[in-house]
């Protein structure tokens, strides 16, 4: 109890506070927590959902919960030194700032600033809820914050009341910061104020984002009518939550929440399950984002690497140590020129700074569901980073237990898609009929296609429209996937050769028989066409080694229900004993809940081919060492075989077995459709109609996995997987 009184102090003197986390470092599982779960577990389910830049201790050794040395500060000593040691801002500067902007003048006087002290057994309760500034260096922010015109109060219930317009410590030293949450609920809290849980449930949830009501349990009689006023906003739509604190008896709890005159009501018995990661998206206990300032940067890459100025608070001066972690910069990379760049970094990663940093080892560069997260200490510091790319990304999630390769099919994807701008912007250049376009060039004598023909042919993949095909063969040429020529017929051979326009000449050679004929020559009925060549990886046989299945599959997994991946094509993983491949790999992420990890994924890709075993033998080792991945089998034929139905199912029924490995297969249906599934299956039958219904308002991977098993394997619904989990 001692200890959570001092980061009570501690986090009302450092601006933001109130957002930080506190975690109880449990031996053994409380009672109270009604899990199977260690004490340990729950403590790594805490750390696993706050991701904290820094562990904060007293007595607690946190290497025993696997806490790198170099994150570790104690509470002791930061409160001893005025500037925190090396974390952190004081809120000093923002007073200062406060005082100057504001409070100076109209609202010195009418802001209710309010410095709560409590006596006895209220003492650390009124802390948790307002605040308390602690002894020592830092006593001195108690004086400036009675200059902004805060007054010191005595602790009634009154104070309680969220309704009331007061500001204590803890909420001014969180101004200028923003919550970036889901939507969550209004709750009243009903707890023991001198039990060490409740207390760290009552911070945690409200740094979680809840709009919380805190009471003790003797004062719910004199707050019944001020906690229904504040739960009536919600309580006809939804029922008003009354929370029970785990130390209270539910007979108590009971006799206490019939007190409130609200109806409906919704009365928990247990807390929201921050600790549980299968739980906490559901009970509305995930980590949110805190922000104080954003902006866009762009930035130009030269040799491989580009330099950006950071953020930095509004009221703190420069601060020359810039070994000094004063505050955090999240940085999010986009990129509309490198298709390649890796937008997701999947934990763990030792050390992301090997990855990114031009300088290695000068900065601490970190990795949390936001992002890359860097430290700084001073405004418009200049950092300079290499391009991260999926395959630096996935040799560093890998290492050490696996050496990661690209092979020469997985190049050959690389340059497809880099041409045709990245995954997004394949669509036209994957469609089945021109695959196999593709194809039928790269088996002529002159590996080129005329001009009308190209046309036609691309005018009936869009429809007979004139517009988009006049697009997308602007597009092809500019990136050159295309080059424009001539089509002529030899004199000697009569065999057709294509010359690009730059090599025409008087005199030209056949590329057949190697005889030299007149170009125009004499004769007017020279057989001449103006002609297309693929280039690159488009003028390779074997449909560009799966090149083109391949780039398909990442663009429908990019745009299920994603607005980010990191992706590499035909990967390699080797270690001493072991070696495993896949035609791609890549990490999903789910669009508005970065808050859970990112999903790796592992896919087998065919053209027009046949899935085998040795297939499938392959994917399955992929599972086995690495469980939870979704492997997934694309390709571009319309239907599957009944073998190929039987070996995968057989697959996709050990990957349900406790949720293993999910299965997803994605066939030309889903491939070359503009929308992708599960929109692609609305105009199917009514089954699965109601399938891709069932998705609105939903999209897990899980889920997909789920439809495609349903539709492609003639597999049962799974009744016992909880597609309403993070992914």
């Amino acid at each position: 109890m001692h200890e959570l009184r001092l980061a009570f102090q501690l986090c009302t003197v450092l601006w933001g506070g109130k957002y930080n986390l506190i975690i109880p470092a449990y031996e053994r599982a409380p009672t109270s927590f009604n899990t199977r779960k260690s004490g340990r577990e729950i403590v790594a389910g805490y750390i696993d959902n706050f991701q904290p830049d820094f562990v904060v201790v007293e007595k607690v050794e946190p290497e025993r919960f696997g806490i790198r040395a170099d994150r570790v500060r104690r509470i002791r000593e930061m409160l001893q030194d005025e500037a925190f040691g090396d974390v952190g801002v004081s809120v000093g500067g923002f007073y200062q700032r406060a005082y100057d902007k504001t409070f100076a003048f109209v609202l010195r006087h009418k802001a209710s600033l309010v410095n709560v002290r409590a006596r006895g057994e209220l003492r650390r309760f009124a802390a948790c809820v307002f605040g308390e500034f602690p002894q020592g260096p830092h006593g001195g922010l108690e004086r400036d914050f009675e200059t902004l015109g805060g007054v010191r109060v005595e602790f009634t219930p009154a104070l309680l009341d969220p309704e009331k317009d007061n500001l204590s410590p803890l909420q001014i030293g969180s101004k200028g910061l923003t919550l970036i949450a889901p939507w969550r609920r209004r709750a009243a809290l009903l707890l023991d104020p001198q039990s060490f849980d409740d207390l760290v449930d009552c911070w945690n949830l409200r740094a979680l984002g809840w709009r919380l009501f805190p009471v003790p349990l003797t004062f719910v009689g004199q707050l019944a009518l001020p906690i229904a006023k504040f739960l009536a906003p919600e309580a006809a739509k939804f029922g008003a939550v009354i929370l029970k604190g785990r130390s209270l008896a539910i007979d108590a709890f009971e006799r206490a929440a019939a007190v409130i005159p609200v109806s409906p009501r919704n009365t928990q018995t247990e807390m929201p399950r921050a600790w549980a990661p299968e739980v906490r998206q559901a009970d509305q206990a995930d980590r949110p984002s805190v922000r104080a300032a954003e902006d866009d940067i762009e930035a130009t890459v030269e040799k491989g690497a580009f330099s950006f100025k950071t953020l930095a608070p509004n009221f703190e001066p420069f601060t020359p140590n810039l070994r000094r972690a004063s505050w955090a910069n999240v940085i999010e990379l986009n990129s509309h020129d490198t298709p390649s760049l890796a937008r997701i970094f999947p934990r763990p990663i030792e050390d992301v700074g090997e990855v990114v940093s031009r300088w290695r080892g000068m900065e601490m560069v970190h990795l949390s569901s936001e992002g890359l997260t860097i430290f700084d200490s001073a405004d418009g510091q200049t950092h300079e980073w290499v391009v991260p790319t999926g395959v630096k990304v996935f040799r560093a999630w890998a290492k050490p237990r696996f050496e990661v390769s690209v092979s020469g099919a997985g190049r050959l994807t690389n340059r497809l898609l880099e041409i045709l701008g990245g995954p997004e912007r394949t669509r036209t250049a994957t469609h089945p009929d021109i695959i196999k376009l593709f194809d039928e060039i790269t088996r002529t004598a002159s590996r080129s296609i005329r001009g009308d023909v190209l046309h036609g042919r691309l005018k009936k993949v869009h429809g007979n429209h004139d517009v988009p095909t006049k697009n997308v063969l602007t597009q092809w040429l500019e990136r050159g996937a295309l080059a424009v020529g001539l089509q002529i017929s030899c004199d000697e051979c009569g065999q057709e050769n294509w010359y690009a326009l730059e090599d025409l000449r008087n005199r030209l050679r056949c590329g057949r028989c190697l005889e030299h004929y007149p170009f125009p020559g004499l004769s007017p009925f020279r057989k001449t066409n103006w002609a297309y060549r693929p280039l690159g990886p488009f003028s390779v046989e074997g449909h560009a080694h799966g090149a083109f299945t391949v780039a398909a599959a990442i663009r429908v997994l990019e745009r299920f229900a994603s607005d980010r991946i990191t992706w590499v094509p035909s990967i390699d993983l080797r270690s001493a004993d072991v070696h495993l491949e896949a035609d791609f790999a890549l990490f999903w992420e789910r669009k508005f809940r970065r808050s859970h990890p990112p999903v790796v994924v592992f896919g087998e890709c065919k053209t027009f081919g046949a899935f085998q075993d040795k297939d499938v033998k392959k994917m399955r080792a992929l599972g086995q060492y690495f469980p939870g991945a979704v492997l997934v089998f694309a390709s571009m034929s319309s239907t599957l075989t009944a073998d190929e139905i039987d070996t995968l199912a057989r697959l996709a029924r050990w990957g349900r077995q406790k949720w293993r490995t999910p299965v997803l297969v994605l066939t030309q249906r889903e491939l070359a459709s503009s929308s992708g599934p599960p929109h692609c299956w609305e105009n199917g039958s009514s089954a699965e109609k109601a399938i891709a219904d069932s998705f609105r308002g939903r999209a897990s991977l899980r889920m997909l996995c789920d439809a495609s098993q349903q539709i492609h394997l003639a597999m049962q619904k799974s009744s016992d997987w909880p597609h309403y989990d993070s992914w």
